[in-house]
């Protein structure tokens, strides 16, 4: 998500800083954007490989763990199953194929779907992250008070 972030404020910023500078055409901006924006495009993917081994890895030291985290498993499982699946679909759209075109555009030099693709892979994957927070937040099993 931060990686997301950055990028999404540099293509803005840049958007911006070209609007209000139209007879300033500067390469070398264009070009560290375009670069800046395919090792982030890049990253994201290899963090969405990572998030794909990472769940499943925590879903299942969840599920042979104590009754609490066995507990905690059938929660997120079951009642949240809807949101989990939600959540996946978010965050592969948004990290990895916005990412992959995210990356293309970059690498060709179409500024103009550059605002809409970060933009985009941004608010999706924040929308997955918050989801994930709900579903990490309410799968808890309460043991005590």
């Amino acid at each position: 998500l931060g990686a997301l972030a950055i990028g999404a404020a540099f293509v803005v910023v840049y958007t911006v800083r070209k609007r209000k500078h139209q007879d300033d055409d500067d390469l070398q901006t264009s070009a560290l954007m375009r670069t800046s924006l395919r090792r982030i495009a890049a990253s994201a993917i290899v963090l969405l490989g990572v998030e794909f081994i990472v769940l499943p890895t925590y879903a299942l030291d969840l599920a042979t763990g104590n009754v609490n985290a066995q507990a905690s498993a059938a929660i997120l499982m079951s009642g949240g199953g809807a949101y989990l699946v939600t959540r996946l679909v978010l965050v592969f759209a948004g990290a990895g194929l916005l990412g992959f075109f995210l990356y293309r555009f970059a690498f060709r030099g179409k500024e103009r779907h550059l605002v809409y693709l970060a933009s985009s892979a941004f608010v999706l994957v924040l929308a997955s992250e918050t989801i994930g927070r709900m579903l990490f937040y309410s799968s808890f099993d309460r043991i005590g008070l």
